[in-house]
């Protein structure tokens, strides 16, 4: 479907400056032009000239940005929200969700992955990295739904939930399968859950698995001050430094947490190009602590944004993490500069999109040539007005519930608040029912 947007505000990126009264047009799924307004950055004209939209959406009053990254979630975990609230980490990992998630069923976890789909887009988010259970599910759902995704499949199997063993051919597989499916929308890392769970030759055997398969890996590192001192107790190494060890750090890799890092790990985590994701809500409602932001964005790290998963947020709301993410790195820090506006806002999105390997296809920011991953932001409620800058409008006032309208790869996915490929009403009635068994 080919869409102009005319009439609208766009913030095409974070350092960019607003053009006002806009026109976008998307032909095959990609951004045609942006042009018109304040400023013009159009394609050339005859492009614009033989466009013939077969949509057109009124943008006036609102304003057009990056489709937004949650650069790390277990979507589904919307089935256990508020399911173990006011709990340590390792005290809620362990003795509560490990147990639960051990009940879950294939279509508990499509529905679950379905209906924290459904929230996402209605907070305009547009690609997520996921890392869950039962990821032939997961990957069903993302794909159905028509959002952009990275699902995360972890070939080693725990010691904590069984034998330690390494599923080579199931990973290839379920790589082959869906890497690139959904016409491209679909991605998939490695999923190392984090080196507290594994013997030293597991961890190398996934390693060697991600590189023979040339894909990322998505691990948590460091997330708490007790997987720092059992790791020195046992290894005399930080998990960073025995992530280097076991080659888990040779290629992309997308850590998420960092809370407990120091300044080795930080030159480590620099010198590999390795992404953060980094997770604010989560982090201070587990009391895990706040990850030192600031040392990793001077170090140049990529720092991008997620929301966990919504049994320890309990939302899957980038809207709140951008916020989370611009203020509380000021007060730990005594400055009101630290993570400004702009920071965070590049955080989820532009840095997002590098974290998922999805940049280069444009998203991430809005240009022509770009993957047409759009979300529409309504100004027009009392909490955001006057609007003096866009941008502080939308780190420090918006909410996910201002998003008007969501477009994934040109496709509408939400349009004026209405959900396009998901139906709504069933997926909270089968999430409902899938949750019945922990009430």
């Amino acid at each position: 479907m080919d869409i102009l947007i005319k009439n609208i505000d766009v913030l095409t990126a974070a350092d960019a400056p607003v053009l006002r009264g806009a026109n976008i047009g998307i032909k095959d799924g990609k951004i045609l032009f942006v042009s018109g307004g304040s400023a013009d950055t159009h394609a050339p004209a005859p492009a614009r000239e033989g466009f013939c939209p077969d949509r057109i959406i009124n943008g006036a009053g609102r304003l057009a940005i990056p489709g937004l990254v949650n650069a790390h979630c277990h979507t589904a975990m919307t089935l256990l929200r508020g399911y173990a609230d006011d709990m340590d980490l390792e005290t809620w990992l362990f003795e509560k969700i490990f147990p639960a998630e051990a009940r879950l069923t294939d279509s508990d976890i499509y529905w679950g992955t379905m209906l924290g789909i459904a929230e996402m887009l209605r907070g305009g988010v547009t690609a997520v990295n996921d890392m869950y259970l039962k990821m032939e599910n997961v990957a069903s759902a993302f794909s159905d739904s028509g959002i952009r995704a990275t699902v995360s499949i972890g070939p080693l199997l725990t010691e904590k939930r069984g034998d330690a063993l390494v599923d080579s051919e199931g990973c290839k597989a379920f790589f082959s399968r869906w890497g690139g499916a959904s016409n491209g929308k679909i991605g998939v890392n490695i999923e190392i859950h984090s080196i507290y769970l594994y013997q030293p030759e597991t961890l190398a055997e996934g390693a060697r698995l991600a590189k023979e398969l040339g894909a990322p890996i998505h691990i948590h590192i460091l997330e708490t001050a007790t997987e720092r001192k059992n790791m020195l107790t046992q290894y005399k190494k930080s998990s960073v430094e025995l992530a280097l060890d076991y080659g888990l750090l040779d290629g992309p890799v997308i850590a998420a947490h960092c809370v407990h890092v120091d300044d080795a790990d930080i030159a480590i985590l620099g010198d590999k190009n390795v992404s953060i994701a980094h997770n604010p809500t989560s982090n201070l409602k587990l009391a895990s602590g706040v990850a030192p932001v600031t040392k990793m964005l001077d170090r140049g790290i990529n720092v991008c944004l997620g929301t966990d998963g919504a049994s320890s947020n309990n939302t899957l709301d980038i809207f709140m993490e951008m916020r989370q993410a611009a203020l509380i790195h000021k007060a730990i820090n005594g400055s009101p500069t630290a993570v400004a506006a702009a920071e965070a806002f590049k955080m989820a999105t532009r840095n997002g999109a590098a974290a998922l390997g999805i940049s280069g296809s444009g998203a991430g920011v809005i240009v022509p040539g770009g993957a047409a991953d759009i979300a529409i932001i309504s100004l027009d409620s009392p909490h955001l007005q006057p609007v003096y800058s866009h941008l502080s409008a939308l780190i420090y006032a918006a909410r996910a519930s201002d998003v008007d309208t969501v477009i994934v790869g040109g496709d509408i996915l939400m349009e004026q608040r209405r959900l396009t490929t998901i139906d709504e009403e069933k997926t909270i009635y089968m999430a409902g029912q899938a949750a019945r068994k922990y009430m």
